[in-house]
């Protein structure tokens, strides 16, 4: 696939972009060698503006506030993220009054991405079947400003979110105790102690 994207002022910038993740490769482990998308392979001019978004899907009886992490000033990006998620509407921890919000270096986005897509799911299945199979958190991936967005929404069952979280963790620079902090509240809401 071939995506032309505006990089800055001065050029363009055309992405050669396809993924697919080996099923051979054994450092995969219980990752999912089925995924594949263009959105996880983010290229240098993606990274410019790049926004990820962690919202819990699963029953509750309490809130449990999103999170939004980007390589570039926010704003009003929560608005933004609804058109690539698989429903085309907010979910309903996304309109709480309160989205923790995270600042990470593109470096940073790159590798929580790679840390994290072996696990994620590309669909949402409803709350049937097994409890550890279905999608608790949804994960939206977004690149661009306005007309130029791309992006996809990603799914991580029950029986992932500890490793989802430990991943998405240690994609973190050693000196954002901020976004280690918010994910780590996020995680605490959403695992039960038993299985942290």
């Amino acid at each position: 696939m071939i995506r032309i994207q505006q990089c800055s002022i001065v050029g363009m910038c055309i992405v050669m972009a396809s993924c697919t993740l080996d099923s051979n490769d054994s450092s995969q482990g219980s990752d999912n060698a089925q995924l594949t998308s263009s959105i996880l392979e983010p290229s240098e001019c993606d990274l410019e503006n790049a926004y990820g978004k962690i919202t819990y899907i699963g029953e509750q009886t309490k809130p449990v506030h999103s999170i939004v992490f980007s390589t570039a000033d926010m704003g009003t990006v929560i608005e933004e993220f609804p058109k690539f998620q698989k429903k085309g509407k907010k979910h309903g921890n996304d309109a709480l009054p309160t989205i923790g919000r995270v600042r990470v270096e593109p470096t940073e986005f790159s590798k929580i991405v790679s840390k994290v897509k072996g696990i994620l799911e590309q669909e949402y299945l409803p709350k049937t079947g097994k409890a550890t199979e279905r999608r608790i958190l949804s994960f939206v991936i977004m690149y661009g400003r306005e007309s130029g967005q791309t992006g996809e929404e990603f799914f991580v069952t029950r029986e992932n979110a500890r490793d989802f979280y430990d991943r998405l963790v240690s994609g973190f620079d050693l000196q954002n105790n901020i976004g280690r902090k918010i994910v780590t509240e996020q995680f605490h809401r959403v695992v039960p102690k038993k299985n942290r």
